[in-house]
């Protein structure tokens, strides 16, 4: 789906440890704020997957999330 998590960022280098930031927009966003934090998670984790395994690289699940609110 357009909007679907079309940009992942890696903060690492200002948070200290490990911190991915995930965006979502548009209709995406809309759906995005009925679906459970376990089904986003999940979802994200997919896409993730399906760009990494590929090349062989391994995306292991969270260690912990939090997901934030819609800011307009």
């Amino acid at each position: 789906m357009r909007g679907e998590f079309f940009l992942f960022n890696s903060c690492s280098s200002v948070s200290g440890g490990a911190l991915l930031i995930a965006l979502v927009s548009g209709d995406a966003a809309v759906k995005f704020e009925t679906m459970s934090p376990v089904e986003s998670v999940k979802r994200v984790l997919v896409i993730l997957r399906g760009i990494f395994h590929p090349k062989g690289i391994f995306v292991p699940d969270p260690v912990q999330y939090s997901l934030g609110e819609k800011i307009a």
